[in-house]
């Protein structure tokens, strides 16, 4: 039997009489007068499906459990008591009806699953998925990522946890195909948990909730269940703007739309007090910028600066290259060549081209070692403050005044490093050549 033919078998046994439902079971008390109905019970009893734990039919007078072979009695009353099997990050319901007394558990799990919904009435949450409860597994779902505590910006003095510590499930992800009753039931719920997380203060006054907002004017509105289910689209679309798009500056929106619900004087806000808070949130960010720009601008400055150090930096070491080549190599070489002649020994003649030789390869190494060190230690440098950029410059600005100016002249300094050490290498090779030939043509 699946979850939603026992869920008619439960309405239709129960005949309309109270049903106490919570997440670990379903207890009612019934008379089995029907024959069919007292069979169907019995049949349950004995093959459980595996989304129940215990079925227990017992008569309400003495305790007795009910056998099958016992005579129906007219007017005998049944207690029926069944046992849900739990899972993990599941709440699972009968009946659309339960969700008021099961509402605050819905910040805990993942899946809600109700027997007595439609398929096309599935519907979802930031926090939760409303569904059908089958016998297949639940559907996956990722909540959405944690949003700022309504507590810390609306006050509660109601003692009754009015505001809610955490809005997810109460702002809507995915509308339904179709608004059923648990549609229906979710939604007024999430109508005066939105109206106290979108209000200054809540209290209760007459055993009624009234909503305070600071203004200016100040102003205190009464609770109307009707008037918030009624504008629940509005409360849904300002509970989407003020924490799921604010997750930075949720205070400033929460402020700004209370003022425009107080200047408006509704009982419940619109969509035209959400359309004022908007305004006045882009007049606000205008007013902000200017300071902003500035910061932004010495950011920039520094960043070139940065960058132009940087690339004056790879120059100078363009520019040593060919110092070095200079000084390094030519003389050395020149008087190596000149004095070759003079040295009667071929042996010692060859030692000094080979000691050349070494000397251009050694300098060589050791200024493109240093200059890798510091290009190597400059990129890092640049990977902490870019970090700290990206916080206020976008990929595109950072990538434009910093990365492609110091990687092109990066790529400068390697390509003539590249022909000034062929150039070495010409210069190694001819003296091992000249000290190749000493060797092999003197006797």
């Amino acid at each position: 039997m699946t979850p939603t033919a026992l869920s008619e078998l439960i309405r239709r046994t129960s005949g309309g009489s109270p049903l106490a439902e919570t997440d670990r079971g379903v207890l009612f008390q019934a008379p089995l007068d029907d024959a069919g109905l007292r069979q169907a019970w019995l049949a349950l009893r004995e093959t459980l499906p595996p989304y129940l734990t215990a079925v227990v039919l017992a008569e309400v007078d003495t305790d007795a459990d009910l056998n099958g072979d016992d005579p129906i009695e007219a007017g005998a009353l049944y207690r029926i008591s069944l046992t849900k099997a739990a899972a993990a990050a599941e709440l699972r319901l009968f009946f659309s009806a339960t969700l008021p007394a099961v509402a605050e558990q819905l910040v805990s799990v993942d899946v809600v699953r109700i027997a007595d919904m439609a398929t096309h009435e599935t519907f979802a949450t930031l926090r939760n998925r409303f569904e059908t409860w089958t016998e297949d597994p639940a559907s996956d779902f990722a909540p959405a990522e944690s949003l700022p505590d309504p507590r810390a910006f609306a006050r509660d003095f109601t003692h009754r946890l009015t505001v809610p510590n955490d809005l997810r499930p109460w702002l809507r992800r995915a509308a339904p195909e179709f608004s059923g009753a648990a549609c229906e039931a979710w939604r007024a719920l999430a109508a005066p948990r939105l109206l106290a997380a979108l209000s200054d203060e809540v209290s209760i006054e007459n055993n009624g909730t009234a909503y305070h907002l600071s203004g200016p004017p100040k102003r205190r509105v009464l609770e109307d269940p009707a008037a918030a289910v009624a504008g629940f689209e509005g409360l849904s679309d300002a509970g989407d703007w003020v924490y799921a798009e604010g997750l930075r500056d949720a205070e400033t929106r929460h402020l700004l739309f209370a003022s425009e619900w107080a200047r408006t004087a509704l009982s419940v806000p619109d969509e035209s007090t959400l359309a004022s808070a908007k305004s006045a949130y882009n007049a606000y960010v205008k007013a902000g910028s200017k300071e902003t720009l500035k910061a932004l601008a010495d950011l920039r400055k520094a960043v070139i600066e940065e960058t132009q150090k940087a690339s004056q930096r790879a120059q100078d070491l363009t520019a040593g290259l060919w110092k070095d080549l200079a000084v390094a190599a030519s003389p050395f070489v020149l008087k190596v060549f000149a004095d070759s002649s003079k040295v009667d020994s071929a042996l010692v003649s060859a030692a000094l081209a080979i000691g050349a030789a070494f000397f251009l390869v050694l300098s060589l190494g050791a200024q493109l070692y240093i200059n890798h060190r510091y290009f190597r230690h400059q990129g890092k440098a640049r990977g902490v403050w870019r970090s700290a950029l990206n916080t206020v410059l976008t990929h595109d600005d950072i990538r434009a005044y910093s990365e492609t100016p110091i990687a092109d002249t990066e790529a400068d300094y390697r390509r003539i490093a590249l022909v000034v050490a062929l150039v070495y290498a010409v210069l190694v090779l001819i003296l091992l050549g000249f000290a190749f030939m000493t060797l092999c043509t003197t006797p």
